[in-house]
């Protein structure tokens, strides 16, 4: 069991190349597979319902990919 707790990981950039804030703080969560899966896909669904009214199109995509997930492991669970 990792038990490390909270601690710098991950670099995080934007995908354009253009800056991030250097003082801001953010939680990359893995949604594909991993030790804390179900909290971060759990995670992730919350997040979607609360930009819900700010950004509906990303709260679906955002729940559509999860769900993608959540078959896709259950098609292997049963193989």
């Amino acid at each position: 069991m990792d038990t490390k707790g909270l601690y710098n990981k991950y670099y995080v950039g934007k995908v354009d190349g253009t800056p991030v804030d250097i003082e801001a703080q953010y939680l990359v969560l893995r949604l594909d597979k991993g030790e804390y899966v179900d909290a971060c896909r759990s995670a992730a669904l919350t997040f979607a319902s609360w930009v819900r009214d700010q950004n509906p199109l990303l709260a679906d995509e955002l729940q559509a990919f999860i769900l993608k997930m959540d078959e896709a492991d259950n098609d292997v669970a049963t193989l």
